[in-house]
């Protein structure tokens, strides 16, 4: 089941002018042309980020640009990365049909299995991150598997931009609330063991 935001909560978000909005799902929609509230990047990256690991900030052209607390990078605004939970899968399509593969078979496969996926647009058209929380060893190598074999690169342990941290070009992406596509920082609340 999805867990949505309470009224309430969406009304705040909407009054504080932070960037974000609700949608039609109930989720809330995170608007590409600003700034990710520093709230939500903080709550992602408490759930997901490996204990102890430090940000590394991406400078141009995808290269290192120092290194930084993880609340010191969550302040800043910049582009991060940050190294995983070993029980946080994420992978980063980087193509037209790895992108639609992750998009369309993958997601929708998840979420039957009772996992909750959190898909982002990663830059350009058919670009994206997809993290998911699987508890189950074996289940998560089914998973690394299928994206290798579809050409998907698998980001842990390799650091990765947690959601929905600025890019290098400086604007947020969203992760992809509603439509049943995606879901909340909530998603990594508890870890889910199931994937058939």
């Amino acid at each position: 089941m999805k867990r949505r935001l309470q009224t309430r909560d969406r009304t705040e978000l909407q009054e504080t002018g932070s960037g974000t909005e609700p949608d039609d799902g109930g989720g809330i929609t995170i608007k590409e042309t600003g700034r990710s509230p520093t709230w939500l990047v903080e709550q992602f990256v408490q759930r997901i980020a490996q204990p102890g690991t430090r940000a590394m900030f991406i400078g141009p052209d995808n290269q290192n640009g120092g290194w930084a607390s993880l609340a010191d990078a969550i302040r800043s605004g910049q582009s991060f990365c940050i190294t995983l939970r070993h029980d946080v899968v994420a992978l980063d399509a980087d193509g037209k049909e790895s992108g639609r593969a992750v998009e369309q078979e993958l997601v929708p496969y998840l979420r039957d299995s009772g996992l909750r996926p959190v898909l982002m647009r990663s830059g350009r058209a058919f670009h994206r991150h997809l993290f998911v929380r699987v508890a189950d060893p074996q289940k998560r190598e089914r998973m690394i598997k299928w994206a290798r074999r579809r050409g998907i690169d698998v980001r842990n342990p390799s650091p990765i931009r947690p959601p929905p941290s600025a890019r290098a070009a400086g604007s947020a992406s969203p992760p992809e609330y509603g439509r049943g596509r995606a879901g909340s920082a909530g998603a990594f609340d508890e870890p889910s063991s199931r994937l058939a």
